[in-house]
């Protein structure tokens, strides 16, 4: 009977032991899993200011490439009015430079009058 009442003790022990390490286990698979959706809360978090950032880069990246474009619109406008106003000093300088000779002409031609004039 002393061997059997020590046999059901034992027993009791193990089981007692095995009910505490049970419980543990549990407390440890709650803890994980109580782990783990924090990770994911934050991970969704993440991931939501990743896609905003991802949103916003677009965006810049549409910006910059509109001043592109913008930028070679005013190249070609800056090039052409450039252009424009070099054949329009080409032609001022031409018109300045006949009306320049015309005069010459007139006053060495009035000149060479006044001469013929005073010999005649």
């Amino acid at each position: 009977l002393a061997t059997s009442q020590q046999r059901l003790l034992e027993v009791e022990r193990q089981f007692s032991k095995s009910s505490e390490s049970e419980q543990e286990a549990v407390k440890q698979a709650e803890e994980f899993r109580s782990q783990v959706a924090r990770w994911e809360a934050v991970s969704s978090k993440q991931r939501a200011e990743l896609m905003t950032q991802r949103r916003l880069l677009e965006k810049v990246r549409c910006e910059v490439n509109e001043l592109k474009v913008e930028r070679d619109r005013l190249r070609t406008e800056s090039a052409t009015a450039l252009e424009a106003l070099q054949r329009q000093m080409e032609v001022a300088l031409a018109a300045a430079t006949r009306s320049l000779e015309d005069y010459k002409k007139s006053v060495t031609d009035e000149m060479e009058g006044l001469r013929n004039r005073e010999k005649g």
